[in-house]
């Protein structure tokens, strides 16, 4: 849960339920993860 109260910590001046803040971070969590896949692509095609 210590995610959540991170995620809740960047909106001061909004209440989120943990399931807002859970929705952000599994958006986070995707955007995070398509770039690192895509960065991986950039790496073997210089290769």
């Amino acid at each position: 849960m210590e995610k959540l109260k991170i995620i809740k910590s960047w909106y001061p001046n909004e209440v989120l339920s943990d399931d807002d803040a859970q929705q952000i971070y599994d958006r986070l969590l995707q955007l995070f993860l398509i770039l690192y896949q895509e960065g991986r692509a950039i790496v073997e095609k210089e290769k």
